[in-house]
């Protein structure tokens, strides 16, 4: 369909074109050549936009999912959801976008998909920023079809001003439409305000107030809960307008704790502004935090008790990990656990804390840390002193892998940041390619409902011009079939030559993984011919086909890694070649090195203080190969043939941040478990990270003009 932006324009060819035959006629080709170009022209200033994007109107709902919205509300949505679902026509196309104090796709953009009997992404209800959730509809919106935005809401917005996203709309030529969510105020009740003090020392008494405010008078209990325990409970008869109602608390324990009001009333028309909240911070010493897999403090733990430093223990997978929450410690050391069990969020934050708001990071080695554990492209990666990539010269065996990457429909829906579930996918496999040897083979694999070779079986001699073909893949719809996938693999493999170490990386979406066939005998044949499989399924264990994707990595003898967050695909894709290429994990040799690895004392290294003035440093029994940092410095070395550093450290931003790549606790530790300077080792470590925060008055920012 062809359609101008200024249909005005055209009117000017008629007087223009009587002004060209009154004074400027010409006689033969000449003349009508020079009408043709006025015509052309008078066309082009009138803006002629053509549509190729195929029959039917894009529309994509925008629901209001906030803890302002009632539940019936939010059932109606549902309800005019599922009603336009079964009202599209021909060509017609529907995406959901849902917000609270972020926004979240739901669904995207698509002809015949469902949403389902609920919503699946989590919002946070307690914010509701309408103009992220506008700025996110329009990103799925494709400029060469017509479309528009329904957006179903009660209109409070805390965050940025809608009317900024909205011009943006305009301009793109996407119409707003609103249906509003009207309740009545009338005879309501709200929690106004919970008025704490900014903060207190441990100990001191201090005097809070709750404002309430009724439009008319009420009977009603207000219930003020702190750190998820009740505080108080009161009934009172509520005067109409303001009430101040007062409580008294002491705290002892340091950090952010959390307080909120609570208002129980009978038939009050907007429940939803019945509750209020806030923080108090405590001013306490510095305090220290261990993670844990198990939540178990062992050894680390009755070091730093028996030094007298506070610590608490907690399982990684457990602790939030928020702002808030670490702001209570000055130090936390995160013991032989896996990069998983932290999660890439609580990373970032870990990160943020260390850089910007002076917090001190201790990292401990083990099989499941470091490379081995994954934190290689992780968030911390860059904050750890040490590096975990893998060096050509410290390389044991060639690598003949092929990567089988799902290019199915679902690869196609976008995530935070604007890429796709697919642009992940291929940044992993790109990141796999780059950390593999010239004398390594790879394999790059595409599949739907047939396999795609997108790189052959060839040596890495050119990673760079590999991985671009790798990110050249694009989702084109249909499902993963996985049996063909792995056949393919396999013929790959085939080529491999006298490539002892052959492996298959295959990633599928946990929920839609097709025609799996009779892969239980192919892994036979795989198992007899060397070649191991590991499987990354997005997703989680709770997914349809999480079960097949779980048995084809038990029977392939390789890694088997579920993730919810499409951001982890690269570190994921990384940590898997890791654990083929190279074993990150260096132990004890018991013929050469029967006492275990020799280390030493590093000479000079004045940053941790007087580490081991005067003596040795004992054997262990395996350690994480890491690489020294430029501007790091270390306090202790192996003295094997990669003098890799056993104890590191540096200052990161605002923060401290050290790596000590001895297992500290467990069956590797070897000598230095037993060792006699074992406790003040560790306990100098923790000192110097807890010595980073205090005052940083002598910290400022100086900004330059230039230009």
């Amino acid at each position: 369909m062809l359609d101008f932006e200024a249909p005005a324009v055209l009117l000017l060819a008629l007087p223009l074109g009587w002004v060209c035959w009154q004074w400027f006629r010409v006689r033969g080709v000449t003349g009508w050549l020079r009408l043709t170009l006025l015509g052309l022209l008078v066309l082009a200033l009138s803006g002629p936009r053509l549509d190729i994007g195929g029959k039917g109107v894009d529309v994509v709902v925008i629901v209001d999912r906030s803890r302002s919205v009632s539940p019936k509300n939010q059932s109606e949505s549902l309800g005019l959801v599922r009603d336009l679902e079964q009202t599209r026509g021909a060509g017609d196309r529907l995406a959901v976008v849902t917000f609270g104090g972020e926004s979240r796709v739901e669904s995207e953009l698509s002809e015949n998909k469902e949403l389902g009997s609920e919503y699946g992404e989590e919002i946070d209800p307690d914010g509701s920023d309408l103009a992220a959730a506008i700025g996110t509809a329009l990103n799925l919106v494709n400029p060469t079809r017509p479309a528009r935005l329904l957006v179903l809401s009660d209109g409070e917005a805390n965050g940025r001003d809608p009317s900024s996203t909205a011009r943006r709309s305009r301009e793109a030529g996407v119409p707003i439409d609103v249906r509003p969510f009207e309740r009545s105020k009338v005879g309501d009740t709200a929690v106004e305000s919970i008025r704490l003090p900014l903060s207190v020392s441990p100990g001191e008494p201090f005097q809070f107030s709750v404002w309430v405010a009724a439009d008319g008078e009420r009977t009603g209990t207000l219930r003020v809960i702190r750190d998820g325990r009740e505080l108080a409970s009161a009934a009172r008869r509520f005067r109409s307008g303001r009430n101040r109602l007062l409580f008294r608390d002491i705290l002892e324990a340091g950090g952010v704790h959390h307080y909120s009001a609570e208002l129980e009333l009978d038939n009050d028309p907007v429940p939803e502004n019945d509750r209020g909240s806030g923080v108090v911070r405590v001013e306490a010493g510095p305090r220290l935090l261990v993670l844990t897999a198990d939540g178990q403090g062992g050894n680390l733990q009755r070091a730093f008790a028996a030094a007298q430093l506070p610590v608490d223990v907690a399982r990684a997978g457990d602790h939030p990990l928020t702002l808030d929450a670490l702001d209570g410690y000055s130090g936390v050391v995160i013991e032989n656990t896996p990069a998983a069990d932290v999660g890439r969020l609580k990373m970032a934050r870990l990160a943020q804390w260390v850089e910007e708001l002076g917090g001190g990071l201790m990292l401990t080695g083990g099989e499941r840390s470091f490379g081995q554990g994954g934190y290689y492209r992780s968030p911390l990666d860059d904050v750890l002193p040490v590096s975990m990539e893998l060096r050509e010269e410290h390389r044991k065996l060639r690598v003949a892998m092929a990567i089988v990457l799902d290019r199915s429909g679902s690869m196609s829906m976008q995530v935070a940041g604007g890429k796709t579930k697919m642009d992940l996918a291929n940044l992993g496999t790109a990141e796999c390619i780059r950390l593999l040897g010239k004398e390594d083979k790879v394999s790059v694999i595409a599949v739907d409902s047939s396999p795609h070779i997108i790189q052959p079986l060839e040596k890495v001699t050119d990673p760079a011009a590999m991985a671009n073909r790798a990110l050249g893949i694009k989702s084109e719809g249909g499902g993963i079939f996985v049996y063909v996938a792995l056949v393919a693999a396999g013929k790959e493999l085939a080529k491999a030559g006298d490539y002892s170490t052959r492996h298959i990386l295959l990633f599928s979406d946990a929920a839609d993984s097709e025609q799996p066939g009779n892969y239980q005998e192919l892994l036979e044949k795989f198992e007899k011919g060397g070649i191991t499989v590991s499987v990354i399924g997005l997703g989680n264990e709770s997914d349809p086909d999480a079960e097949l994707l779980n048995d084809i990595a038990d029977r392939g003898k390789g890694n088997i890694m579920f993730s919810m967050d499409p951001q982890e695909l690269p570190r994921l894709f990384a940590q898997d070649t890791l654990s083929v290429a190279r074993n990150t994990f260096v132990k004890k040799n018991d013929e050469t090195q029967p006492e275990g690895i020799p280390g030493a004392f590093q000479a000079g290294a004045r940053l941790l203080g007087e580490l081991g003035s005067g003596e040795s440093f004992p054997t262990a029994g395996g350690y994480n190969l890491c690489y020294l940092k430029p501007d790091a410095t270390m306090a202790v070395a192996s003295q094997d043939e990669y003098r890799a550093p056993w104890s590191a450290a540096w200052y990161r931003g605002l923060g401290r941040a050290a790596a000590i790549t001895l297992e500290v606790d467990g069956e590797h530790s070897g000598a230095f478990g037993d060792w006699d300077g074992y406790a003040d080792f560790l306990v100098t470590h923790a000192r110097w990270l807890l010595s980073g925060t205090g005052d940083l008055d002598g910290v400022f920012v100086e900004m330059i003009r230039d230009g």
